[in-house]
């Protein structure tokens, strides 16, 4: 006699409808597994008739109609994540990461969607420092709008969350943004989300969880190390270059700078009536009291760009620099000529859509791998 698998209980899902049933099937099948594994683990007579789920241990709850599956274990000596509380349109996206994290072994908070109350703006943000405090990665999904506001300060508890992360992230602790390629910055209505927006990763939501999950392995396995540790006086100093047109976005990159850990120098600009050669003295003694440049090419000329490099490369060379010591940051707008600049001692920044945070830490990184070589 053959058997079939039947559906059992009521409403019977449909399996061309019903999604959102099969994926909670899933998360709660392999939460159910991972719980037998820690059994299996930390028992220490085991008895091969029983094994006890306890409600301790598995919790199912349901959040406006969205499940959260959680689990608890010994994993509190792996990194944590802090997964910022999303938008409406990103509560998918923000339970494919929270599910990706726990299967890879990492715990994150908040557990669940919208557990920050929002009674008082002053009960929100202590709960949510709480969360950044006991996290190693931040982590942020921006949509299409900032989202609902605080009643007290009409400030969006999407940027009340960001500020909060920026402010813990000064703790050298990593803080990601993302955003999809969709959203055009120029469409953006709201001026301070959109400076919000500016600094997130733009990229595919497949190619970000890789990203975060990544980190996460990479802050367990340097638990014990720093990967790249500081230089002696505690952090590098980076010089921006950036001129006039570029000052906004030369500030933009100076903020990342500070987040990731660097000291940033924004170059001077000559004053009125002063002697070029008192200038350009002026700027030799901050490349050089710097352990790199950044070079910013948006809608600036490119033989501006181009009389950028010389002058640090001849300050640099002169101080026997080797391997990387500047970046070249093609930043806004798209349509522009070539900077006309290349080197092997020069890494080239694709920032048109705004300064990223993964590039610029990809050359700071770069940097200090270069001091301690």
């Amino acid at each position: 006699m053959k058997y079939r698998n039947w559906l059992v209980g009521m409403p019977v899902p449909k399996p061309d409808q019903d999604d959102l049933y099969w994926r909670n099937l899933n998360k709660l099948s392999h939460l159910i597994a991972n719980h037998l594994e820690i059994v299996k683990e930390t028992e220490s007579s085991p008895k091969k008739d029983q094994v006890t789920l306890t409600t301790q241990s598995i919790i199912v709850t349901s959040i406006k109609s969205q499940t959260s599956l959680i689990v608890s274990s010994d994993s509190n000596s792996k990194p944590t994540l802090w997964i910022a509380e999303p938008t409406e349109d990103l509560i998918d996206q923000w339970e494919a990461l929270a599910e990706a994290v726990k299967q890879a072994g990492y715990n994150y908070r908040p557990s669940g969607l919208e557990t920050y109350p929002r009674s008082s703006e002053a009960d929100f943000l202590s709960k949510l420092r709480s969360d950044l405090g006991g996290a190693h990665l931040f982590v942020q999904l921006l949509g299409q709008t900032s989202g609902r506001r605080s009643k007290e300060s009409n400030i969006s508890f999407t940027a009340l969350q960001n500020a909060a992360a920026f402010e813990f992230a000064k703790q050298q602790i990593n803080f990601l943004q993302w955003r999809s390629r969709d959203i055009k910055l120029e469409n953006v209505v709201d001026d301070t989300y959109r400076q919000l927006l500016t600094g997130a990763i733009a990229c595919g939501f497949e190619e970000f969880r890789q990203r975060v999950l990544t980190t996460l392995q990479n802050l367990n396995s340097d638990s014990t190390t720093n990967k790249y540790p500081n230089t002696s006086d505690g952090s590098l100093a980076i010089c921006i270059s950036a001129d006039v047109a570029d000052r906004d976005l030369g500030h933009r990159i100076s903020d990342i700078l500070v987040e990731l850990g660097a000291d940033a120098l924004t170059a001077p600009t000559p004053t009125q009536g002063q002697v070029s050669s008192v200038f350009n003295a002026q700027l030799d003694e901050v490349i050089c009291g710097s352990e790199g440049v950044i070079i910013v090419y948006g809608q600036s000329h490119p033989l501006w760009v181009q009389a950028q490099y010389n002058q640090a490369r001849k300050a640099l060379l002169a101080q026997k620099r080797k391997g990387i010591w500047g970046a070249l940051l093609n930043g806004p707008p798209h349509d522009k000529s070539d900077a006309g600049v290349a080197s092997k001692n020069l890494m080239m920044l694709d920032c048109r859509d705004g300064p990223e945070r993964r590039h610029i830490e990809q050359f700071v990184n770069a940097l200090r791998e270069t001091s301690h070589a």
